[in-house]
C-alpha cells in the first residue's frame, strides 16, 4: 500500500507540473503572451515619458529617473553595446522600442539610436524575495494538500480492501460462508459484488462436488454389489443356466453406464463447458417425433395434444431439447398411474410445453428441491433415479433462455411448465 501511496502521488505532483507546463508553452508560443505584452508596453509608455523628458533633463537627473523606475518594477537596467544583443532582439528594435519575452533578459532602446539597455529581475530586491518566499509556500501547500488528499483517499481504499483482503483469507482458510460487504460507502466500484460472486459459485461447486462425491459412492454400491453376487453364482452354476445371471449383470452395466452419462452431462452444464448448437426447429413436428418414439418405451400412454392451428419456431439444440423433454416424459412415466400428456401452447413471446400425469403428485415441501442436483423423493417403493433428470432439464431450458415450473395437474400428479421464447 506504501508504495501504491507513493507511486500514486508521485505521478499527481508530475501531472500537476506537466500541466502547469503545458499551460505556460500553450501561453508563450500558441497563443500571445498576454503578461509580456501587458509589461512590455506599460515599461514602453514610461520610457517615453522619460524620453520626452531628456531635453530638459541632465544625464546625472535621467540615470536617477532609471534607477527610479528600475526600483519600482523590481528589476536591473543596464547600459549595453550593440554587440551584446542578440540578433533577432535587434530586428525586432527596430520595430519597437522594448522587447519582452519568457528568457533571462529583457531589452529597450532609448535617447539615441544607439543607447540599448538590458533588463534582468533583481532578486536582491526585497519584494521578489518575499514573492519568492511566498511562491515556495504556495508550493508546499499544495504538496501537503495533494499528501493529504492522498493519504485520506488512499486510507478509506486501505479500508476497503482490508475487508475483501480479510474476506479472501477466510475463504482460502475453508470458511465457504464469508462474505465481503456490499453497503454502499464500503464497496470498490464492482469488485466487492464480484468477489461475493465468485464465492457463491466457488460454495455452489465445492458443494456440489460432495454432493457428487457422496451419490457415487452410494449409487455404485449397489450395482457393483449385485455385480458380485451374480459373479459368484455364475461361479457355482458352472454348469447350470447363467443366462439370467449374464442379462443382470448387463442390466446393471448398463446402469452404470447411464449413471456416469448423467454426471458428466450435469458436470459439463454446471461449469459451463456445454455450448449449444442451435438450429430453428418447428416445434410441433420436434414433439410429435419424440412423443412417438417414447410411446414404444413408457410404461404408460403418452397423449400428445396440440392446440395450436400455426407453426411455431424456436432456436434450440435438438439433442438438448429432446434430452430436457424425453427426461420430463420418463419423469412423468415413473409417476404415472396410467397417462401422461404432453401439450403445447403459444402466445405472443412464448412457446410453452407443459408435461403431467395422473400419479400422485409432488408434496408441496419437495416442489422448490425437485430441481436441485442429487436430490430425490425418496418413496418406499421408489428409489430408482440419480437424482440428476430435473437439474439437467433445468440447466438446459436455462442453456436457451427459458423458464422451468412445477405446479399440481388438474389430473392428479405434477405439472411441469416448460417456457422457450419464439424464433421470428
Amino acid at each position: 500500500m506504501t508504495r501504491l501511496f507513493i507511486s500514486f502521488y508521485t505521478g499527481l505532483l508530475l501531472t500537476l507540473y506537466g500541466f502547469v507546463v503545458l499551460a505556460h508553452l500553450i501561453n508563450t508560443y500558441a497563443i500571445i503572451d498576454v503578461d509580456n505584452v501587458t509589461d512590455a508596453r506599460q515599461f514602453s509608455a514610461e520610457i517615453q515619458l522619460l524620453e520626452e523628458l531628456d531635453p530638459h533633463i541632465s544625464p546625472e537627473r535621467r540615470q536617477s529617473l532609471l534607477n527610479m523606475i528600475a526600483e519600482h518594477n523590481q528589476i536591473t537596467i543596464e547600459l549595453i553595446g550593440n554587440a551584446q544583443i542578440p540578433d533577432y532582439v535587434q530586428t525586432h528594435l527596430t520595430q519597437s522600442n522594448v522587447w519582452f519575452d519568457d528568457e533571462e533578459f529583457n531589452y529597450f532602446k532609448a535617447f539615441t539610436e544607439d543607447n540599448y539597455y538590458r533588463i534582468a529581475t533583481d532578486y536582491n530586491h526585497p519584494l521578489i524575495q518575499i514573492e519568492e518566499t511566498i511562491e515556495n509556500y504556495i508550493i508546499i501547500a499544495l504538496m501537503l494538500c495533494v499528501a493529504l488528499c492522498c493519504f485520506i483517499w488512499f486510507f478509506v481504499l486501505h479500508r476497503k480492501l482490508a475487508l475483501i483482503e480479510k474476506t479472501l483469507i477466510s475463504i482460502s482458510e475453508g470458511n465457504m460462508a464469508a462474505r465481503t460487504p456490499v453497503k454502499q460507502h464500503l464497496q470498490i466500484g464492482q469488485l466487492n459484488t464480484c468477489v461475493n460472486v465468485m464465492a457463491d459459485k466457488i460454495e455452489h461447486l465445492l458443494t456440489s462436488h460432495k454432493r457428487l462425491t457422496y451419490s457415487i459412492a452410494h449409487e455404485f454400491r449397489s450395482p457393483l454389489f449385485r455385480m458380485q453376487l451374480h459373479l459368484e453364482l455364475l461361479s457355482i452354476n458352472k454348469k447350470g443356466v447363467g443366462s439370467n445371471h449374464i442379462k443382470e449383470l448387463e442390466d446393471e452395466l448398463f446402469s452404470l453406464e447411464d449413471m456416469v452419462d448423467e454426471l458428466l452431462s450435469y458436470a459439463q452444464m454446471e461449469r459451463a463447458e456445454l455450448r449449444p448448437e442451435l438450429k430453428r426447429l418447428e416445434l410441433h413436428e420436434f414433439i410429435q417425433t419424440l412423443c412417438d418414439k417414447l410411446t414404444f418405451e413408457c410404461v404408460h400412454t403418452l397423449h400428445y395434444i396440440n392446440n395450436q392451428s400455426l407453426r411455431y419456431f424456436v432456436l434450440a439444440d435438438p439433442s438438448l431439447l429432446a434430452r430436457a423433454l424425453g427426461n420430463l416424459i420418463t419423469n412423468a412415466d415413473k409417476y404415472a398411474k396410467e397417462h401422461i400428456y404432453v401439450l403445447l401452447t403459444a402466445n405472443s413471446e412464448t412457446l410453452t410445453i407443459i408435461i403431467e400425469d395422473d400419479g400422485e403428485g409432488i408434496d408441496d415441501n419437495h416442489k422448490q428441491e425437485v430441481f436441485a442436483p442429487y436430490y430425490r423423493i425418496r418413496e418406499a417403493n421408489n428409489q430408482s433415479g440419480f437424482g440428476l433428470g430435473l437439474a439437467i432439464v433445468k440447466e438446459i431450458v436455462s442453456l436457451h433462455q427459458g423458464a422451468i415450473a412445477i405446479q399440481d395437474s388438474e389430473h392428479g400428479g405434477a405439472k411441469f411448465t416448460m417456457a422457450l421464447p419464439h424464433s421470428n
